[in-house]
């Protein structure tokens, strides 16, 4: 069984993201193994500090995970605490680790399960199926929008430069 550690693999504990599931009527969640929900949760953890580029610096060299940073500010100038990970972060963990563990992703966060988002055109008549290209062979990945969005005021534009 793994050993899940705030701070060290995961960015929060497996209690509050029970909870997170629980208070959406996560049923599944809760349902599995308390070790494959640990596991969905590390592997959350290493999907987001793998994928993305968190605003501000690490706090300290030592730690392994992202947060918590110095000098990171969200979009309306509030600067993040030096010993606080931002409850976007921690729910962006929840919702990822729903998504490992229900098969949706594998360990590279590539689309493992066909959500029929691949098929952009179908005809029932003389069948007609035209499959979206940028869904082609589970290489986009299939982190839902709204998570994308959370996570907004703490990652990085797209391109921008860090402020040093």
């Amino acid at each position: 069984m793994p050993t899940l550690t705030v701070g060290n693999n995961a960015y929060d504990t497996l209690a509050n993201v029970d909870t997170y599931w629980s208070d959406r009527g996560g049923t599944a969640w809760a349902a599995d193994t308390t070790a494959n929900r640990e596991i969905a949760i590390i592997k959350a953890t290493d999907w987001l500090d793998r994928n993305l580029d968190w605003r501000g610096t690490r706090y300290t060299q030592a730690q392994r995970l992202g947060w918590p940073r110095a000098g990171a500010e969200d979009d309306d100038g509030y600067v993040f605490a030096v010993d606080e990970v931002p409850w976007q972060v921690e729910e962006a963990m929840a919702e990822i680790a729903e998504l490992y563990r229900a098969g949706t992703l594998d360990m590279e966060g590539i689309l493992t399960a066909d959500t029929g988002r691949s098929i952009s055109e179908k005809t029932v008549d003389v069948i007609t199926i035209k499959y979206d290209t940028a869904y082609s062979n589970g290489v986009v990945a299939a982190i839902p929008v709204h998570v994308y969005k959370k996570l907004k005021g703490v990652v990085l534009a797209p391109g921008s430069l860090k402020r040093v």
